[in-house]
């Protein structure tokens, strides 16, 4: 009786296991229908979604086409003619809008910018001021400017092309550099607001030969700068020196021998450049040489004069040692060893520099 129970209840287990098997493969089909079902669903909404929005667009309609007679829906091609005349009108459009109407904003610029250089006050002139000038009077050289206050800037302004960008007169420069030798450059120019700067630079001048009427102030071509009759000058005087005809302002000097210039301008020079390194702030040899005079083509002396009276005669030679025979003349000159010795020559073409004193002395 307790065996038969006992078989019973393991039938019933074994059949509820497999109920609750069969109900869990039905629930994961009902399931994955389901999912399939909302896929689908969702699928078909898409589908009918685009359906409607492309029932809702309008379809492409040729107006011209229905026009000519043609249906609606219809687009013909272009003719020949027709793309020609586009593109003749894309063209004409292009370069209205590309290029006729930038020329007519830069004529536009440069229409206002002319009227406001014309009508400013600033433009016109109402100052000069001269600048640079040491022996050339003011005077003088506004005789040979040919421009008035109140004129315009722009009349007169040319020339080279550099002065033409730098807003110079040309003409007046020229004017100015012709009538007054003594000036090596000058620069006339425009300066806003209502100024005119006249810039001019005087010849330098490097040696005074002494002539019949006076003396005659050389630059470094030998020009004559100017003729004066007394010595207002700190240059040392060329001597000895035969001339061919009378000195000229303006004009090279005319001289017998030239190539006694050239050397007496060599060691002018050469005073000059140890003048120039001089660091000490002692005498210079250009104030100190009063004269110059060649003995023969290589030899020349140098004469500096003494405070008690008379001189000392430097004797040089023009060569390669010139530059250390003039530091050590400086240096004597500035310890006083050689102005204390009275009037002598000082021998220095030779390898030892000797002083010998005159017998007056």
């Amino acid at each position: 009786m307790t065996r038969r129970k006992v078989n019973i209840s393991k039938d019933d287990d074994r059949q509820r296991r497999r109920s609750r098997s069969e109900r869990n493969v039905q629930s994961r089909r009902n399931a994955s229908k389901a999912i399939s079902k909302r896929s689908s669903a969702s699928s078909n909404k898409k589908r009918s979604n685009v359906a409607a929005k492309r029932k809702k667009a309008k379809p492409y309609l040729s107006t011209k086409g229905a026009q000519e007679g043609y249906p609606q829906t219809y687009a013909r091609w272009q003719t020949e003619d027709e793309r020609k005349r586009q593109r003749a009108r894309e063209r004409f459009k292009s370069f209205f809008f590309g290029r006729v109407l930038k020329i007519i904003l830069v004529l536009a610029i440069i229409i206002a910018l002319a009227a406001f250089i014309m009508y400013y006050p600033g433009f016109y002139i109402t100052t000069f001021l001269i600048e640079g000038t040491e022996h050339v009077s003011s005077a003088i050289i506004m005789d040979s400017v040919d421009k008035a206050i109140g004129e315009h800037f722009i009349i007169g302004i040319g020339g080279s092309t550099a002065q033409w960008f730098g807003l110079r007169y040309g003409a007046i420069e020229q004017h100015i550099l012709e009538s007054n030798p003594i000036l090596r450059e000058v620069r006339v120019a425009f300066r806003f607001p209502s100024k005119i700067v006249i810039e001019a630079h005087e010849k330098t001048e490097v040696i005074a030969l002494r002539v019949t009427d006076g003396y005659a102030l050389l630059d470094r071509n030998f020009e004559v700068i100017r003729v004066i009759a007394s010595p207002q000058f700190d240059l040392p005087i060329l001597e000895g020196v035969r001339l061919l005809e009378a000195p000229e302002q303006g004009k090279p000097i005319a001289v017998e021998d030239p190539e006694e210039l050239n050397a007496v301008l060599s060691i002018t020079a050469a005073m000059i450049r140890q003048d120039e390194s001089d660091q000490t702030g002692g005498i210079l040899l250009m104030d100190t040489v009063r004269k110059i005079r060649q003995d023969n083509k290589e030899t020349y002396y140098l004469f500096i004069p003494l405070e008690q009276g008379g001189e000392i005669r430097v004797k040089l030679k023009d060569n390669r040692l010139l530059p250390q025979k003039l530091a050590l003349l400086a240096q004597l000159i500035n310890t006083w060893q050689l102005k204390e010795r009275g009037t002598g020559e000082l021998d220095m073409t030779g390898e030892r520099t000797v002083f010998k004193p005159d017998a007056a002395y």
